[in-house]
């Protein structure tokens, strides 16, 4: 069986039979229901830059599988949800307040609470929301029995400009009014993107989740605006200096190989400053052989990343 096939004839029904959309203020969330005998919680989504519920389907099913409900909803700006930017392209990506994203998750969070009374609540969560779901533990230390942080975007990399300089010219712009306005040099989405160029390692997976993309107007997300940028570095400072000493909920933190999109390096220090502050003791897994989409490997990857993270949750 080809992974199309997988996907559009045993996880996609599997998936519709367990799945009720909703929408909790202007943000669109699937709640999905597990039925095995053995429950071990539920797990919150806090998908990445430009993602959306639809890209996740095996990642969920695979938790469903492993005895977990599952909640996730599409930041503002992305997806089915609100935007703060009136963009008919819909391919720009602003938010006002890193923390705007951090509150929301915790709202979700809570809503999954309500709607699976008596389970432990646990985080998953990938690149920018990896950032965003690191804020959260901050902010919210008792919201979350365990997490864990996937290529989390601690810190983006800004390509050829240096960070400290984009963080400069951001701030800039959005003193000048400039806010909602591209960055410049990030394109249109228009077409498919290459593989070749692209953060997963798994061409099957890839084509699956591009084909969802593309058919899609509304998951075009894929140039931010300089408001965007600007909260990113303000999460960053965030990040690396007021949350380490208030995280207390244990997580496990998984780095890529071969990053091209979030700074490993910040990630390490990240890791580094939650040990020094002496309140818990980071889990620190880096994957060989694989690019910033992890959950986008090969198939023996994918299984080894997957049991790792259970066993964390579960143990």
């Amino acid at each position: 069986m080809s992974y199309q096939d997988f996907m559009n004839n045993e996880v996609v029904p599997y998936l519709n039979e367990r799945r009720e959309n909703f929408y909790l203020n202007d943000l669109f969330v699937s709640a999905f229901t597990c039925t095995k005998v053995n429950l071990f919680g539920t797990v919150v989504i806090s998908h990445g830059y430009t993602e959306n519920i639809e890209k996740y389907r095996e990642n969920i099913y695979r938790i469903l599988q492993a005895g977990f409900n599952v909640v996730m909803h599409e930041h503002h700006g992305h997806g089915r949800s609100y935007r703060l930017v009136n963009d008919p392209t819909f391919t720009l990506v602003h938010t006002d307040m890193f923390e705007r994203y951090v509150v929301e998750l915790a709202m979700v969070a809570r809503e999954a609470k309500l709607r699976f009374p008596g389970t432990r609540l646990f985080l998953y969560s990938h690149s920018m929301g990896g950032g965003i779901g690191a804020a959260a533990l901050a902010m919210y230390p008792n919201l979350f029995a365990k997490a864990v942080l996937s290529s989390p975007m601690i810190r983006p990399l800004t390509g050829s400009l240096p960070f400290f300089a984009a963080k400069l010219i951001a701030a800039g712009e959005c003193a000048l009014g400039f806010s909602r306005r591209r960055v410049p040099g990030q394109i249109i989405y228009e077409s498919k993107f290459i593989f070749e160029r692209s953060s997963a390692t798994s061409r099957e997976r890839f084509d699956y989740e591009e084909d969802i993309r593309f058919n899609e107007l509304l998951f075009h997300n894929s140039r931010p605006s300089y408001g965007w940028v600007h909260e990113a570095a303000r999460l960053n400072s965030f990040l690396m200096t007021k949350a380490p000493e208030k995280i207390v909920t244990p997580f496990m933190l998984f780095q890529a190989d071969n990053d091209h999109l979030v700074d490993v390096k910040e990630q390490n220090r990240f890791v580094g400053k939650v040990l020094a502050a002496g309140r818990i003791k980071p889990v620190f897994i880096k994957v060989k052989g694989t690019k910033h989409e992890i959950f986008n490997s090969d198939d023996l990857t994918v299984k080894r990343y997957w049991k790792k993270i259970f066993d964390f949750y579960r143990g």
